[in-house]
């Protein structure tokens, strides 16, 4: 055996945490004959003996080649399997706990037992307080410890998985960490969290019942075979968790006890930790926090038996939504796809089947008019099992055409088996792993460990990592089995439409999806079984956007460390960053591009929409191959234009943004296609009604406070109008005077970048003649609306599909400058985690509660949201009299309280973009408002240390509070049917509830038209840089 190479060795050695005295001694025997592994796992068995709770350890874990933290993967004696990663230049750490245990072992007789466990352990909703111990005592220690020092948590429930997660400022994370074992060595559930938290999922499940996903998704759970653990209802209700148990005699929180103790064990447990500190610390301390949690020896569970059999299959369900969509999904059951992991079968026919390139099965339906989109792959299932899934989102004539649609697909299917497993196609798909995952982007801490708990429990330790990213082995074998999978005896059809209501005869038991169920027709099957081969229906090509070039351009000679103008005319100005960051052959281009037409009127506004999603529906065969090598655009409407956005890998970016912009002003309308289209975007606007309450809220509230904009009502009525004469006679219009404004951040140069951003405008110049846009129309910020001192404002709107009503209290507090910025950002910081625990975890008001900063044109302010099924008026009263309280409360913060909240608040703000598109999505915000302040962050943080907390009172008292004659509020309530008739206080409110002035002599505004017209606005920003005139006389 040869010698490997010498530098890669010595960073394989140090990316271990191996002495690098040691590497020639290795490369010698390693030129003798040793392995390598066996040396490297001679020298994990040394490392065991940092702590003896440790079984097995490795720093042998296969990691993306430009990731230069150190990882390490141990099992320890009680069979917890740990990944640490250590990142000293990390500005969060972050833990995830991920528990091999989910819904499907709930109880049977209490659906929703693992979700409730879930809440009562630790979640940000509960605020994780109701798991405590007695060395960390008190229901909401845990939150305001995380809060407090600029952190988050966050848990889920899956189907056989459980997840908790956090992240925190680093120099806090080990006492965080400290508090967080506790919640899986000492439960102790109280009888009062029980209860509240039963609550809190009943309003989560409530917030789900009119949620089409959420709907559906439980239907196919429940059309399986009764007794099956797929079978059961994940979520739970009080109804499930509490009603009907105690109706049995089932004390619920015994059950829950019962259900923590025999499942929460250390052996179905995988944690994974980011943090700064080295590998060798870090293991030795969570060895000491974990190494005593019991382990129960619990087998987790696995599923042999398929919850879909012969009685489940042959048949046709008919679905009807709340939405008016149409959907048409092809199910098949098969093995459990994760033990071929490896070599991903459903990988391969998901990426055949769901190809959307020329011969595919999605253009041969979309040629008909048939389907609009396409998505195919494994789905779903659990250890044992699986599915293949095949779904199309159908077209008015699609739905008349179904059979057809399911023809061509066994057509499809039908020429794969003709053609056989491809090798070149699975090497194809692995190189492009093995490139995305070698230049894969830094994920946030949170994200990053969350994803990795999981992983702990189906991939080997070294390749934890790795494992869900790469495509090592191509099996023809195992492809071909599971394409004989695919056939119509092994095949449920699910058909959504709100066409089936007159058809819908049954209903599901706890969503009350309305459905119907029809054997398949036995000559269509025979059919399907053996369809002909279609001419038009054919094998991908090669990819023709796979990137060959990977080097890092030169180092700009004018390099700035932010964005600068490189190019300002009066038809463009482009901004240009060289990344000194992420390392990566990668670039981000945004190019926004302002019309005086493309809003002027909602017809234009409808217009511009049909425009580009023409372009879209034409561009999409060539694009796609783009996009399998993550080279994506983006191109959409904005009030003052369109946007369009490409990122991806610079080798072929140029190309890809030439050919945009050439077929964007050269493609021609099909009128077939406007007419799908047309229909596609009155659905669009008509299910605007069917949103949650919270979405109108946040819809009404932006038409009281902006300065223009048009209603879903004022878009459909002129519907109609969206012709093929009306957008052809439109387009060049739209298009004849216009004004630029483009950031390019990523791995350019100057000159690279001059000439990119010139392909867009020739393109224009060339193909639409397009002009300057006068300077008097450049801008593309809508101003805000003023609310004049000491108003108290409310807006009320019917909602008549949902249960639940919702309040968005908004207290606006002027123009955004340095300091008012900060105090209100502290003022959040502060009170955030005490409105939640007040209002949602106290009072349970609802599922979604929260308090947030909202920033629009400029202007800022403090925002109040909750969903509840109470009225918003006793809702508004709650929120009132929780603000009564935040006076005192901040002047009783002890200075050290005090000082954290800063802390903390400057770490949140401090923490670093961790992917690049993230940076110049950063970047981009600034020059999109138009203020250019492009390191806000530094000096934001820098001013909020020299508030004090006097400022931060009498800032609070001057703008917020209810006595203060500055203060501006403005309530915007979605009303259910059950609130129409005004509020009457239950009993048990009646104590809560007192006369309010401020919320009795709230002014009600009847429309939001007239409403603006008697209002001032505020001014624009100021911009912080100077950015001269260019007129069309100065060319």
């Amino acid at each position: 055996m040869r010698p490997i190479n010498e530098d890669y060795l010595m960073r394989l050695f140090a990316n271990r945490g191996i002495p690098t005295c040691m590497f020639r001694l290795c490369n010698h025997l390693i030129s003798k004959g040793h392995s390598k592994i066996l040396f490297l796992s001679r020298y994990s068995t040394e490392m065991s003996h940092l702590h003896p709770a440790i079984d097995t350890i490795t720093d042998n874990v296969t990691i993306p080649d430009l990731d230069n933290r150190k990882y390490r993967a141990l099992k320890l004696k009680n069979e917890m399997k740990i990944l640490i990663i250590s990142d000293p230049n990390t500005d969060k750490s972050a833990a995830a706990m991920n528990v091999h245990i989910g819904t499907m072992s709930d109880p049977v007789a209490i659906p929703g037992m693992a979700h409730l466990c879930e809440h009562m352990v630790f979640s940000w909703k509960s605020k994780a307080v109701f798991l405590h111990s007695p060395q960390y005592p008190g229901e909401n220690m845990y939150a305001d410890f995380i809060t407090s020092h600029g952190g988050s948590t966050n848990a889920f429930t899956d189907l056989e998985d459980t997840n908790f997660h956090f992240e925190i400022a680093p120099t806090q994370f080990k006492e965080a960490l400290d508090i967080f074992s506790q919640f899986f060595i000492c439960p102790l559930f109280t009888e009062s969290a029980t209860e509240r938290e039963l609550n809190a999922v009943d309003h989560e499940n409530e917030k789900n019942i009119q949620n089409d996903a959420w709907r559906l998704h439980q239907l196919e759970h429940s059309l399986s075979k009764p007794g099956h653990d797929f079978h059961k209802f994940g979520t739970g209700n009080k109804q499930t968790l509490w009603t009907t148990p105690r109706e049995k005699g089932i004390d619920t929180r015994e059950e829950l006890l019962k259900f923590h103790s025999k499942y929460y064990s250390a052996n179905v447990m995988g944690l994974a930790i980011l943090c700064k500190e080295p590998l060798d610390e870090m293991t030795r301390y969570v060895c000491e926090l974990f190494g005593n949690t019991v382990n129960k020896k619990v087998k987790a569970p696995m599923w042999p038996e398929h919850p879909y059999g012969i009685d489940q299959l042959k048949r046709r369900v008919f679905a009807v939504p709340i939405k008016d969509t149409r959907k048409l999904e092809l199910l098949w059951p098969c093995d459990y796809l994760h033990q071929w992991w490896e070599s991903r079968p459903d990988h391969y026919l998901g990426h055949l089947l769901g190809h959307e390139g020329p011969g595919s099965l999605l253009s041969a339906l979309k040629a008909r008019s048939w389907v609009n989109s396409i998505c195919a792959g494994g789905k779903g299932g659990a250890t044992g099992f699986s599915f293949m899934s095949l779904s199309v989102d159908l077209t008015e004539s699609g739905l008349d055409h179904v059979d057809d649609v399911v023809t061509m697909a066994y057509q499809y299917i039908a020429m794969l088996r003709a053609a056989g497993p491809q090798e070149w196609i699975v090497e194809e798909g692995r190189d492009l792993n093995i490139m995305n995952f070698k230049f894969k982007d830094n994920e946030k801490p949170r994200a990053l460990v969350t994803g990795l708990a999981g992983s702990l429990h189906y991939y080997p330790l070294e390749e934890v990592v790795s494992g869900p990213y790469l495509w090592k082995n191509y099996e023809p074998k195992i492809i071909q089995d599971l394409m004989e999978k695919l056939v119509p005896e092994n095949m449920l059809t699910i058909l959504v439409s709100q066409a089936f209501a007159s058809k819908a005869n049954r209903k599901e038991k706890w969503y009350g999806v309305a459905y119907a169920i029809e054997p398949h027709d036995p000559e269509l099957e025979a059919k399907w079984a053996e369809p002909e081969l279609h001419e038009s229906l054919k094998l991908p090509g090669p990819n023709a956007f796979i990137p060959h070039n990977y080097e890092i351009v030169p180092r700009d000679p004018d390099h700035s460390n932010l964005p600068r103008i490189i190019k300002n005319t009066a038809l463009s100005r482009c901004w240009f960053k060289q990344d000194d960051e992420f390392n990566l052959p990668k670039g981000c281009i945004t190019v926004a591009i302002r019309s005086s037409l493309s809003s002027n009127s909602p017809l234009n506004a409808n217009l511009a929409w049909l425009y580009l999603r023409l372009f879209s529906d034409v561009f999409a065969e060539y694009s796609y191959d783009a996009a399998l090598t993550r080279l994506n655009h983006d191109l959409n409407t904005t009030h003052y234009g369109i946007m369009l956005v490409v990122t991806g890998y610079t080798d072929k970016l140029g190309v890809l943004l030439e050919t945009i912009m050439k077929t964007l002003t050269t493609f021609k309308p099909d009128e077939s296609r406007v007419a799908v289209f047309r229909e596609q975007y009155t659905r669009g606007l008509n299910n605007f009604k069917m949103a949650q309450p919270t979405t109108h809220a946040d819809y009404r509230l932006g038409l009281l406070l902006k300065e223009g904009g048009w209603t879903t009502d004022e878009l459909l009525e002129c519907i109609d109008e969206m012709t093929l004469e009306n957008l052809t006679a439109f387009i060049p219009q739209f298009l004849a005077r216009i004004h630029m404004e483009s950031l390019l951040f990523g791995n350019f140069t100057v000159d690279t970048a001059l000439s990119l951003i010139s392909v867009v405008e020739d393109t224009l110049v060339t193909n639409m003649k397009s002009k300057a846009l006068p300077h008097s129309q450049q801008t593309r910020v809508r101003r805000e609306v003023q609310l004049p001192d000491d108003c108290s404002y409310k807006f009320n709107c019917n909602n008549d599909i949902h249960s639940s009503s919702c309040i968005y209290n908004f207290y606006q507090l002027g123009l955004e400058d340095t300091h008012s910025t900060m105090l209100v950002e502290l003022l959040h910081q502060i009170i955030k985690d005490p409105c939640f625990n007040t209002l949602r975890t106290q009072e349970q008001l609802g599922y979604i509660v929260g308090c947030y900063v909202r920033r629009g044109s400029g202007v800022h302010g403090l925002l109040f949201i909750i969903q509840s099924m109470k009225h918003p008026d006793y809702v508004d009263h709650r929120i009132e009299t929780f603000l009564s309280t935040v006076k005192e409360r901040l002047e009783n913060l002890t200075d050290t309280d005090y000082q954290k909240h800063i802390s903390g608040l400057v770490a949140a703000r401090l923490a670093k973009p961790k992917k690049m598109k993230a940076r110049h999505n950063r970047y981009w915000n600034e020059i999109a408002t138009e203020n250019y302040v492009f390191n806000r962050e530094d000096i934001e943080t820098a001013h909020v240390k020299t508030i004090t907390q006097q400022q931060l009172v009498s800032f609070f008292k001057s703008n917020i509070a209810a006595k203060s004659s500055r203060r501006h509020k403005l309530s915007v309530r979605i009303l259910s049917k059950s609130h129409r008739d005004g509020f009457i206080p239950q009993d048990d409110e009646l104590d809560k509830y007192k006369a309010d002035d401020k919320i009795q002599t709230a002014q009600t505004i009847e429309d939001h038209i007239d409403f603006k017209r008697s209002m001032q606005l505020f001014p624009l920003p100021k911009s912080a840089i100077h950015i001269p005139k260019i007129t069309m006389s100065k060319l």
